[in-house]
């Protein structure tokens, strides 16, 4: 009882400091991974063979192992076994699961923690934009693209419920979507921007067809509202979003590099389309493929991603990491989209995956330890809770 608890407590405060001090997130998760390990030894369980853990546990080793067989292969110069170490939060996604299915939590009390995250995350960067008066990303103490993504998926596990919370619920949600919104454009990353306008359609549709149409035309002004505030008072990410054309034509703009990676990388695969270069050496391998503009070679040698999920894994690891990455978004989105219309962490679900797959179009997630975590736990929780409803019903 104690220990279902203390992993109960654990898990609740995840959301809410995952963006606010470093490394805080990351030691929950260790401490979470290390409850799993104790389940499995104490109870002699095999997450690879219980019905509620077995998805994750088998897609996310087997995505861990797919990398591990590109370095492997690989004669890449920059090959190194310790590259590895920024997916091995994939390693323990069977501990976390475990751990999770001990976790005495509904869906509904969850969200309650991603809207306190959500609303701290919002305060954080308008605090950052008054001390610096308004000109810069303002990010606290994470990358801007890092902050910028997982505001965007907080902010939709936060209102997901919105058609059955009660009135004090229900101004939290609209508390949390203001701030949140406030804390992706004061990001000022574009990738984060375009990712939150592409979810709030996808949100509503998902709304509309799952019968959760109370509240929603409410939710939805006071996010397009919030929106347009912060955009007039946010110079940088509308002078970045109003410059884009122009550094699609210089190729050592940020814009312009990224074409020059997509270019590279593409031409990269279709040399190695099997098994790729090796995980973390698609930037030397893009760079062959490009102009021999000194800047642009040194911008390619130094990256270990070009900028999109899907490519990145082409290029490290060919078509078994493209199927490995791809197999951890499918098989969750067709089991969540098969239950959505009468499970709120079904419909959650359906919004945490393609918020990933969104993102991933113009960031690389998995590879940054906060993005890999927080996908492991939370796909933990949500397979759980489907699932395990489920096979109850059943």
């Amino acid at each position: 009882m104690v220990f279902n608890k203390i992993a109960t407590f654990l898990f609740l405060l995840f959301p809410v400091i995952l963006l606010t001090i470093k490394p805080l997130a990351i030691i929950l998760f260790a401490l979470l991974a290390m409850m799993g390990i104790y389940i499995a030894v104490k109870k002699k369980i095999n997450p690879f063979f219980i019905s509620e853990t077995k998805m994750l546990s088998w897609l996310s080793v087997g995505y861990f192992m797919v990398m591990f067989l590109s370095v492997l292969v690989s004669n890449e110069s920059t090959n190194a076994w310790t590259h590895l170490s920024r997916i091995s939060y994939f390693l323990f996604a069977p501990f976390i699961a475990l751990t999770i299915s001990q976790v005495n939590v509904s869906t509904e009390v969850l969200l309650k923690s991603f809207k306190a995250g959500s609303v701290i995350a919002g305060m954080i960067a308008l605090s950052g934009f008054i001390m610096a008066s308004g000109r810069g990303h303002f990010s606290g103490m994470y990358n801007y693209n890092t902050f910028g993504d997982l505001s965007v998926l907080m902010l939709f596990f936060s209102i997901i419920n919105i058609s059955v919370e009660r009135k004090q619920d229900f101004w939290f949600s609209i508390a949390a979507a203001i701030w949140g919104v406030t804390a992706i454009v004061m990001s000022a990353s574009r990738g984060s921007l375009a990712a939150l306008i592409l979810l709030l359609a996808i949100y509503v549709i998902l709304m509309l067809k799952s019968h959760q149409q109370r509240n929603l035309r409410t939710i939805v002004l006071f996010l397009l509202v919030s929106l347009g505030t912060n955009l007039y008072f946010s110079h940088t990410i509308t002078g970045r979003i109003l410059s884009v054309n122009k550094e699609a034509q210089n190729s050592n703009s940020s814009f312009g590099q990224r074409l020059d990676m997509y270019k590279g990388g593409w031409k990269a695969f279709k040399d190695s389309p099997l098994i790729g270069y090796g995980y973390h050496n698609c930037g030397s391998a893009a760079a062959r493929y490009v102009s021999q503009d000194a800047l642009t070679q040194k911008h390619f040698l130094g990256r270990w991603h070009l900028h999109d999920e899907s490519l990145t894994n082409l290029v490290n690891a060919g078509i078994l990491g493209f199927i490995s990455l791809w197999a951890l978004f499918l098989f969750p989105l067709f089991l969540f989209l098969k239950n959505y219309k009468n499970s709120v962490s079904a419909r959650a679900g359906v919004m945490f995956i393609a918020g990933y797959i969104l993102l991933g179009l113009s960031h690389t997630l998995f590879g940054y330890e906060y993005e890999t975590a927080f996908f492991v736990v939370m796909l933990a929780f949500l397979l759980h809770q489907t699932i395990g409803k489920k096979s109850h019903a059943e």
